[in-house]
């Protein structure tokens, strides 16, 4: 009996917790600007992220969000800065403290390509 009552019991806490729902889409950053993998991006080039180019002052940040249903990883060229893996619905925060043009591309997918504008 006693290990009906447990298995109910997680059954019980299992059921609960499908029924919490909670959003899969980040929040924006502040003194960001997003930019969005597309869906579909791994097989895009120039319209993989959107937008492209960004365009940003000094200082601030981009949040890279993934709206594809595999992972990316946007990294600078010249290998100055990466996002590390975003896996889908996820996001990640890159600081832009220098003015410059930073292009760019996903480490996994190298036709995904883009530039931030950094003002």
């Amino acid at each position: 009996m006693p290990k009906r009552l447990t298995l109910l019991a997680v059954l019980g806490i299992l059921a609960a917790s499908c029924n919490n729902s909670t959003s899969t889409t980040p929040s924006p950053a502040p003194n960001s600007s997003p930019v969005t993998m597309v869906p579909g991006a791994s097989t895009l080039t120039t319209t993989a992220f959107s937008p492209n180019p960004v365009v940003i002052t000094h200082g601030m940040s981009i949040q890279f969000v993934n709206s594809d249903s595999v992972t990316h990883n946007p990294t600078a060229n010249d290998g100055s800065w990466t996002s590390g893996n975003i896996a889908p619905s996820g996001a990640s925060l890159v600081n832009f403290p220098n003015a410059g043009n930073f292009a760019y591309h996903c480490a996994i997918h190298p036709n995904m390509v883009a530039v931030v504008n950094v003002n």
